[in-house]
């Protein structure tokens, strides 16, 4: 029997968040889905997820960036794996994105399949 995988699933793109949702939203992925920081923060208040999938531009007044930080100092979800999507990927998100123990970036435009390889390799990163 696998494993309940827990994922929350961040973007701000209603058409690119139902492309994400279908694939995602699969035995054995329990998936929520959130279109803002705000939103994904009232999810991380009340439920624990080993994965974080979100979009760096969010498009309101908390970032990606703001929201794993929020997240990081959290008591619920410490820990939780988190995998970046970004459309612009420098080399100052991805010494932010260190500092903040990102487990994936994923560059944007990219294949909605590829998604379930970065979940995956995101569990598989220790700690």
């Amino acid at each position: 029997m696998v494993a309940l995988v827990k994922v929350l699933l961040v973007e701000d793109d209603f058409d690119f968040r139902d492309t994400l949702k279908i694939i995602l939203n699969q035995p054995p992925i329990e998936l929520t889905t959130a279109c803002d920081g705000f939103q994904a923060m009232e999810y991380l208040k009340s439920e624990n997820y080993h994965v974080m999938i979100t979009d760096i531009n969010l498009g309101n007044m908390m970032d990606g960036i703001e929201l794993i930080k929020k997240m990081r100092m959290s008591r619920l979800n410490r820990e939780t794996k988190v995998v970046v999507m970004s459309g612009k990927i420098d080399k100052d998100l991805v010494k932010t994105c260190s500092t903040l123990k990102v487990a994936n970036i994923l560059a944007k435009p990219f294949k909605p399949e590829s998604i379930i390889d970065n979940l995956t390799a995101a569990l598989k990163k220790a700690g």
